[in-house]
Formats: C-alpha cells, structure tokens, sequence
C-alpha cells in the first residue's frame, strides 16, 4: 500500500495550524498570521493549503462529547 500524505487542521483562540506529512515524514507546518474568525476565513486558510501541498487525506479535531474548545472554535471546525 503506497503512503499517503496526511494533512491535519487544528483551529484554537481565533487561530488555525497545520501539519503535512508526506510519507510519514513532517513536510510543512505552520500557523495562521491572522485570526480566523469567520468560517470564511477558515474555509480560505484550508483551501489554499489543499489546493498547495495536494494532500490524500485532510484530518481534524474531533468535537464530540467532553471537547473543551469554545463554541466558536467548535462550529469552525
């Protein structure tokens, strides 16, 4: 089975960050400079990053039962 390259989203206090691996590997990372805010906000940090570093598989955060983030981090993710 070939490797996949994994791209996870984290949205916390206004703010989104990533991680790419590729083949298990880190390749990139990073945080975004501005707050995101709004859904758009968000929707465009993501995009940019797909349409960028092409990934097989976008992973986030889990909001279920006993998720300690806010309201407005839980409806942005």
């Amino acid at each position: 089975m070939a490797a996949l390259s994994v791209l996870a989203i984290a949205v916390a206090s206004g703010k989104a960050g990533y991680v790419f691996l590729r083949e298990g590997k880190l390749q990139d990372w990073g945080i975004t400079v501005k707050a995101t805010q709004t859904g758009n906000d968000l929707v465009g940090f993501v995009q940019n990053l797909i349409n960028e570093l092409k990934p097989d598989i976008v992973v986030t955060e889990h909001c279920g039962e006993g998720c300690r983030k806010g309201k407005n981090a839980q409806t942005l993710i």
